[in-house]
Protein backbone atom coordinates (compact mmCIF):
# COMPACT_ATOMS: atom_id res chain seq x y z
CA UNK A 1 0.00 0.00 0.00
CA UNK A 2 1.53 3.52 -1.55
CA UNK A 3 2.49 5.75 1.56
CA UNK A 4 0.21 8.88 1.94
CA UNK A 5 1.91 12.30 1.66
CA UNK A 6 2.90 13.52 4.68
CA UNK A 7 1.19 17.00 6.14
CA UNK A 8 4.51 19.04 5.40
CA UNK A 9 5.09 17.68 1.97
CA UNK A 10 1.28 18.70 0.78
CA UNK A 11 1.72 22.08 2.41
CA UNK A 12 5.51 21.97 0.42
CA UNK A 13 3.24 21.70 -2.97
CA UNK A 14 0.46 23.74 -1.99
CA UNK A 15 2.66 26.68 -1.11
CA UNK A 16 4.42 25.86 -4.74
CA UNK A 17 1.28 26.53 -6.48
CA UNK A 18 -0.17 29.25 -4.69
CA UNK A 19 3.01 31.11 -5.27
CA UNK A 20 2.23 31.44 -8.98
CA UNK A 21 1.20 35.10 -10.53
CA UNK A 22 -2.54 34.64 -11.11
CA UNK A 23 -3.52 33.63 -14.63
CA UNK A 24 0.21 32.27 -15.84
CA UNK A 25 -0.83 29.13 -17.70
CA UNK A 26 1.23 26.46 -16.75
CA UNK A 27 3.17 26.08 -18.83
CA UNK A 28 5.10 29.12 -18.08
CA UNK A 29 6.74 27.24 -15.42
CA UNK A 30 8.64 24.94 -17.83
CA UNK A 31 11.86 25.69 -18.99
CA UNK A 32 11.61 26.78 -22.27
CA UNK A 33 13.75 26.50 -25.21
CA UNK A 34 16.00 29.19 -26.82
CA UNK A 35 15.90 29.74 -30.19
CA UNK A 36 17.56 32.99 -31.73
CA UNK A 37 17.52 34.45 -35.23
CA UNK A 38 20.58 35.93 -35.73
CA UNK A 39 22.84 37.50 -38.29
CA UNK A 40 23.06 36.15 -42.05
CA UNK A 41 19.78 35.13 -41.89
CA UNK A 42 20.02 31.87 -39.53
CA UNK A 43 18.16 30.61 -36.83
CA UNK A 44 20.39 29.05 -33.51
CA UNK A 45 19.91 26.63 -33.34
CA UNK A 46 18.72 25.31 -36.84
CA UNK A 47 17.16 22.40 -35.11
CA UNK A 48 15.42 21.51 -31.94
CA UNK A 49 14.57 18.39 -30.45
CA UNK A 50 11.31 17.20 -28.82
CA UNK A 51 9.01 14.69 -28.34
CA UNK A 52 5.58 13.88 -30.35
CA UNK A 53 2.56 15.60 -28.49
CA UNK A 54 4.27 17.59 -26.77
CA UNK A 55 3.90 20.95 -25.78
CA UNK A 56 7.27 22.67 -26.56
CA UNK A 57 7.84 25.98 -25.12
CA UNK A 58 9.99 28.30 -27.66
CA UNK A 59 11.41 31.38 -26.23
CA UNK A 60 12.51 33.56 -29.59
CA UNK A 61 14.56 36.35 -29.72
CA UNK A 62 15.74 38.56 -32.53
CA UNK A 63 19.43 38.94 -31.80
CA UNK A 64 19.72 39.74 -35.23
CA UNK A 65 22.98 42.37 -35.27
CA UNK A 66 21.51 44.11 -38.67
CA UNK A 67 18.40 45.34 -37.65
CA UNK A 68 16.12 42.82 -39.77
CA UNK A 69 12.67 41.90 -38.45
CA UNK A 70 12.18 38.18 -37.97
CA UNK A 71 9.30 35.58 -37.14
CA UNK A 72 9.48 31.85 -36.33
CA UNK A 73 6.46 29.81 -38.20
CA UNK A 74 6.48 26.24 -36.96
CA UNK A 75 4.83 24.17 -40.00
CA UNK A 76 3.40 20.77 -40.42
CA UNK A 77 6.09 18.27 -41.89
CA UNK A 78 6.54 19.03 -46.19
CA UNK A 79 4.46 22.34 -45.93
CA UNK A 80 7.43 24.70 -45.64
CA UNK A 81 6.97 26.04 -49.39
CA UNK A 82 3.20 26.20 -49.37
CA UNK A 83 3.08 28.81 -45.98
CA UNK A 84 5.81 30.27 -47.62
CA UNK A 85 3.26 30.91 -50.43
CA UNK A 86 0.56 31.71 -48.59
CA UNK A 87 2.66 34.37 -46.52
CA UNK A 88 3.65 35.89 -49.96
CA UNK A 89 -0.26 35.88 -50.80
CA UNK A 90 -1.23 38.01 -48.49
CA UNK A 91 0.20 41.43 -50.30
CA UNK A 92 -0.82 44.46 -48.43
CA UNK A 93 -2.22 42.49 -45.62
CA UNK A 94 1.03 41.30 -44.49
CA UNK A 95 2.45 43.54 -42.75
CA UNK A 96 -1.14 43.81 -40.25
CA UNK A 97 -0.73 40.32 -39.94
CA UNK A 98 3.07 39.63 -39.11
CA UNK A 99 2.95 37.59 -42.48
CA UNK A 100 2.14 34.57 -40.65
CA UNK A 101 -1.12 33.37 -42.64
CA UNK A 102 -4.19 31.67 -41.92
CA UNK A 103 -4.03 28.20 -42.84
CA UNK A 104 -3.93 24.92 -41.40
CA UNK A 105 -0.58 24.04 -42.20
CA UNK A 106 0.65 26.37 -39.48
CA UNK A 107 1.01 24.79 -35.90
CA UNK A 108 2.40 28.04 -34.16
CA UNK A 109 3.80 31.11 -35.03
CA UNK A 110 5.51 34.31 -33.16
CA UNK A 111 4.75 37.85 -33.97
CA UNK A 112 7.54 39.83 -36.50
CA UNK A 113 9.72 40.92 -34.01
CA UNK A 114 11.95 43.88 -34.75
CA UNK A 115 15.89 43.38 -33.51
CA UNK A 116 16.22 43.27 -29.64
CA UNK A 117 12.61 42.06 -29.16
CA UNK A 118 11.58 38.15 -27.84
CA UNK A 119 8.74 36.34 -27.36
CA UNK A 120 7.97 32.82 -25.60
CA UNK A 121 5.84 30.39 -28.32
CA UNK A 122 4.00 27.37 -27.02
CA UNK A 123 4.25 24.97 -30.11
CA UNK A 124 1.38 22.04 -29.73
CA UNK A 125 3.26 19.19 -31.38
CA UNK A 126 1.28 16.79 -33.15
CA UNK A 127 1.20 13.04 -31.73
CA UNK A 128 2.29 11.78 -35.16
CA UNK A 129 6.38 11.55 -35.20
CA UNK A 130 7.79 14.17 -37.72
CA UNK A 131 10.40 16.84 -39.02
CA UNK A 132 8.42 20.04 -38.48
CA UNK A 133 9.86 22.87 -40.61
CA UNK A 134 10.42 26.03 -38.89
CA UNK A 135 11.06 28.93 -40.99
CA UNK A 136 10.91 33.10 -41.10
CA UNK A 137 8.16 34.22 -43.14
CA UNK A 138 8.75 37.92 -43.94
CA UNK A 139 9.24 38.15 -47.58
CA UNK A 140 12.17 37.07 -49.15
CA UNK A 141 13.94 35.51 -45.68
CA UNK A 142 12.61 31.99 -45.81
CA UNK A 143 14.68 30.97 -49.39
CA UNK A 144 17.47 31.07 -46.95
CA UNK A 145 16.17 30.97 -43.05
CA UNK A 146 14.17 28.10 -41.78
CA UNK A 147 15.25 25.09 -39.67
CA UNK A 148 13.57 21.89 -38.17
CA UNK A 149 11.65 20.49 -35.29
CA UNK A 150 12.52 17.04 -34.53
CA UNK A 151 9.77 14.89 -32.96
CA UNK A 152 10.51 11.34 -32.24
CA UNK A 153 12.27 11.54 -35.31
CA UNK A 154 16.49 11.03 -34.81
CA UNK A 155 18.61 13.94 -36.85
CA UNK A 156 21.85 13.31 -38.60
CA UNK A 157 24.70 14.15 -36.86
CA UNK A 158 26.10 16.33 -38.37
CA UNK A 159 24.34 20.06 -39.89
CA UNK A 160 26.27 19.90 -43.25
CA UNK A 161 24.44 16.37 -43.47
CA UNK A 162 20.91 17.65 -42.93
CA UNK A 163 18.65 18.11 -46.07
CA UNK A 164 16.27 20.08 -43.45
CA UNK A 165 18.19 22.83 -42.74
CA UNK A 166 20.24 25.60 -45.14
CA UNK A 167 23.86 24.87 -46.23
CA UNK A 168 25.89 28.33 -46.80
CA UNK A 169 26.93 28.22 -50.44
CA UNK A 170 31.06 27.53 -51.14
CA UNK A 171 33.17 30.76 -50.96
CA UNK A 172 33.73 31.86 -54.93
CA UNK A 173 37.15 32.66 -56.66
CA UNK A 174 36.43 35.93 -57.12
CA UNK A 175 37.37 38.17 -60.47
CA UNK A 176 40.20 34.81 -61.39
CA UNK A 177 36.99 32.83 -62.26
CA UNK A 178 36.00 32.18 -66.36
CA UNK A 179 33.09 33.63 -66.98
CA UNK A 180 29.93 33.16 -67.52
CA UNK A 181 29.50 32.36 -63.77
CA UNK A 182 26.85 32.53 -61.12
CA UNK A 183 26.90 33.67 -57.17
CA UNK A 184 24.72 33.05 -54.56
CA UNK A 185 25.28 35.49 -51.91
CA UNK A 186 23.96 38.20 -50.35
CA UNK A 187 23.75 41.42 -52.40
CA UNK A 188 22.97 45.52 -51.76
CA UNK A 189 19.68 46.73 -52.66
CA UNK A 190 18.48 43.48 -53.01
CA UNK A 191 16.21 40.53 -50.75
CA UNK A 192 18.74 38.03 -48.98
CA UNK A 193 17.53 35.72 -51.96
CA UNK A 194 20.11 37.45 -54.29
CA UNK A 195 21.54 36.00 -57.27
CA UNK A 196 24.90 37.62 -58.70
CA UNK A 197 25.34 36.59 -62.45
CA UNK A 198 29.09 37.61 -64.52
CA UNK A 199 28.69 37.42 -68.33
CA UNK A 200 31.15 38.05 -71.01
CA UNK A 201 32.12 41.09 -72.04
CA UNK A 202 32.34 42.66 -67.92
CA UNK A 203 28.42 42.82 -68.16
CA UNK A 204 27.72 41.80 -64.65
CA UNK A 205 23.90 42.07 -62.99
CA UNK A 206 22.03 40.95 -59.84
CA UNK A 207 18.50 39.13 -60.22
CA UNK A 208 16.89 38.70 -57.08
CA UNK A 209 15.13 35.46 -56.36
CA UNK A 210 12.74 36.54 -53.75
CA UNK A 211 10.48 38.88 -55.68
CA UNK A 212 11.84 37.00 -58.76
CA UNK A 213 12.56 40.19 -60.92
CA UNK A 214 15.67 41.65 -62.61
CA UNK A 215 17.43 44.03 -60.12
CA UNK A 216 20.42 45.90 -61.64
CA UNK A 217 23.77 45.72 -63.73
CA UNK A 218 26.75 47.56 -63.40
CA UNK A 219 30.01 46.66 -65.65
CA UNK A 220 33.76 45.31 -65.16
CA UNK A 221 34.61 43.64 -61.97
CA UNK A 222 32.61 41.11 -60.56
CA UNK A 223 32.70 40.98 -56.99
CA UNK A 224 34.54 41.54 -53.95
CA UNK A 225 33.04 39.15 -51.67
CA UNK A 226 35.80 38.77 -49.26
CA UNK A 227 33.83 40.82 -46.08
CA UNK A 228 31.14 38.05 -46.54
CA UNK A 229 32.90 34.89 -46.96
CA UNK A 230 35.82 35.50 -44.06
CA UNK A 231 33.14 35.76 -41.29
CA UNK A 232 29.64 33.88 -41.05
CA UNK A 233 28.18 34.70 -44.41
CA UNK A 234 26.37 37.82 -42.96
CA UNK A 235 28.01 40.53 -44.65
CA UNK A 236 27.12 41.93 -47.91
CA UNK A 237 29.48 41.24 -51.23
CA UNK A 238 30.40 44.23 -52.35
CA UNK A 239 29.68 45.19 -55.88
CA UNK A 240 33.26 45.29 -58.48
CA UNK A 241 31.87 48.46 -60.05
CA UNK A 242 29.06 51.09 -59.08
CA UNK A 243 25.82 50.23 -60.25
CA UNK A 244 25.39 51.45 -63.99
CA UNK A 245 21.47 50.43 -64.56
CA UNK A 246 18.73 49.38 -63.01
CA UNK A 247 15.01 48.20 -63.39
CA UNK A 248 12.20 49.28 -62.27
CA UNK A 249 10.96 48.74 -58.98
CA UNK A 250 7.44 46.86 -59.27
CA UNK A 251 7.13 43.65 -60.69
CA UNK A 252 7.74 43.92 -64.45
CA UNK A 253 5.31 41.77 -66.24
CA UNK A 254 1.39 41.56 -66.40
CA UNK A 255 -1.31 39.13 -67.66
CA UNK A 256 -4.16 40.66 -68.84
CA UNK A 257 -3.04 43.69 -67.23
CA UNK A 258 -3.40 42.46 -63.88
CA UNK A 259 -0.69 42.61 -61.00
CA UNK A 260 0.31 39.10 -60.13
CA UNK A 261 -1.05 38.01 -56.57
CA UNK A 262 1.50 34.97 -55.92
CA UNK A 263 5.12 34.91 -57.82
CA UNK A 264 7.33 31.92 -56.31
CA UNK A 265 11.22 31.30 -57.18
CA UNK A 266 11.54 27.52 -58.41
CA UNK A 267 15.08 27.29 -59.44
CA UNK A 268 17.73 28.00 -62.05
CA UNK A 269 20.08 25.93 -64.93
CA UNK A 270 22.85 26.62 -66.50
CA UNK A 271 23.30 26.07 -70.06
CA UNK A 272 26.78 26.63 -71.57
CA UNK A 273 27.01 28.47 -68.03
CA UNK A 274 24.44 31.21 -68.94
CA UNK A 275 21.75 30.97 -66.77
CA UNK A 276 17.67 30.37 -66.84
CA UNK A 277 15.74 31.51 -63.73
CA UNK A 278 12.57 29.47 -63.65
CA UNK A 279 9.55 30.99 -61.69
CA UNK A 280 5.73 30.95 -61.41
CA UNK A 281 3.56 34.02 -61.83
CA UNK A 282 0.15 32.84 -60.76
CA UNK A 283 -0.72 29.82 -62.99
CA UNK A 284 1.76 30.67 -65.64
CA UNK A 285 5.44 29.59 -65.45
CA UNK A 286 8.54 31.46 -66.59
CA UNK A 287 11.74 30.76 -67.49
CA UNK A 288 14.01 34.18 -67.78
CA UNK A 289 17.56 33.84 -69.41
CA UNK A 290 20.21 35.86 -70.11
CA UNK A 291 23.28 35.69 -71.98
CA UNK A 292 25.48 38.14 -74.52
CA UNK A 293 26.38 38.51 -78.08
CA UNK A 294 29.01 40.80 -77.99
CA UNK A 295 27.84 44.36 -76.70
CA UNK A 296 24.27 43.20 -76.71
CA UNK A 297 22.31 42.03 -73.83
CA UNK A 298 20.13 39.18 -74.72
CA UNK A 299 17.16 38.53 -72.21
CA UNK A 300 14.89 35.58 -72.85
CA UNK A 301 11.44 35.15 -71.77
CA UNK A 302 9.38 31.39 -72.21
CA UNK A 303 6.26 31.46 -70.84
CA UNK A 304 3.77 28.35 -70.15
CA UNK A 305 0.44 28.47 -69.60
CA UNK A 306 -1.26 31.82 -71.18
CA UNK A 307 -4.47 32.29 -72.97
CA UNK A 308 -4.12 36.35 -72.41
CA UNK A 309 -2.11 39.30 -73.71
CA UNK A 310 0.85 40.12 -71.99
CA UNK A 311 3.16 43.10 -70.92
CA UNK A 312 6.63 43.46 -69.79
CA UNK A 313 8.44 46.33 -68.46
CA UNK A 314 11.66 46.22 -70.66
CA UNK A 315 12.65 49.48 -69.40
CA UNK A 316 16.40 49.06 -67.94
CA UNK A 317 17.21 52.61 -66.13
CA UNK A 318 20.40 54.68 -67.97
CA UNK A 319 20.43 52.35 -71.19
CA UNK A 320 18.48 52.91 -74.29
CA UNK A 321 14.94 51.00 -75.08
CA UNK A 322 15.33 47.30 -75.97
CA UNK A 323 14.17 45.68 -79.27
CA UNK A 324 12.20 42.86 -79.23
CA UNK A 325 11.57 39.55 -81.29
CA UNK A 326 8.03 39.44 -80.96
CA UNK A 327 5.06 41.96 -80.02
CA UNK A 328 4.47 45.78 -80.28
CA UNK A 329 7.53 47.48 -77.92
CA UNK A 330 6.61 51.01 -76.78
CA UNK A 331 8.18 53.56 -74.85
CA UNK A 332 10.13 50.55 -73.45
CA UNK A 333 7.18 48.72 -72.76
CA UNK A 334 6.24 45.65 -74.74
CA UNK A 335 2.55 43.89 -75.11
CA UNK A 336 2.36 40.45 -76.47
CA UNK A 337 -0.69 38.13 -77.71
CA UNK A 338 -0.64 35.03 -75.98
CA UNK A 339 0.86 32.88 -79.47
CA UNK A 340 3.87 35.59 -79.30
CA UNK A 341 4.80 34.78 -75.63
CA UNK A 342 6.47 30.98 -76.25
CA UNK A 343 9.96 32.67 -77.02
CA UNK A 344 11.23 36.08 -76.75
CA UNK A 345 14.22 37.71 -76.48
CA UNK A 346 14.53 41.48 -75.80
CA UNK A 347 18.43 43.03 -77.25
CA UNK A 348 19.77 45.74 -75.24
CA UNK A 349 22.84 47.61 -76.75
CA UNK A 350 25.46 47.94 -73.86
CA UNK A 351 27.51 51.00 -74.08
CA UNK A 352 31.53 50.73 -74.94
CA UNK A 353 33.28 49.56 -72.53
CA UNK A 354 34.71 52.89 -70.43
CA UNK A 355 32.08 54.75 -72.48
CA UNK A 356 29.79 57.35 -69.93
CA UNK A 357 26.23 56.62 -70.01
CA UNK A 358 23.45 58.21 -71.68
CA UNK A 359 20.60 59.82 -69.73
CA UNK A 360 18.04 57.83 -67.96
CA UNK A 361 15.28 56.42 -69.51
Amino acid sequence: MRARPSGIVRWVAVMAVLAMPVGVPAWAAEKPTVLRAVEGLRYDPPRLQAKPGERLVVRFENADTTAQPHNVVIVRPGAREAVLAAALALGAEGPARGYVPVVPEVIAASRLLAAGESESVVVPLPAEPGIYPMVCTFPGHGVIMFGAVYAGVEMPGREEDDPHVPKPPPPPRIDSDPRPMVRRTFLPLASPAAIAVALPGDINLCWDAGPCRLRYGWFGPFLDAEAHFKGKGQALARLGAPVAWSAPDTFPIRFGGRLPKHVAFRGYALQSGMPTFEYSVDDHLINEGFSVDDRVLLRRFRFTGVSESVTIDARLKSLEFPTASQGTMTEGVLSLEPSETVDVVLRYSMPPVGAALGPNK
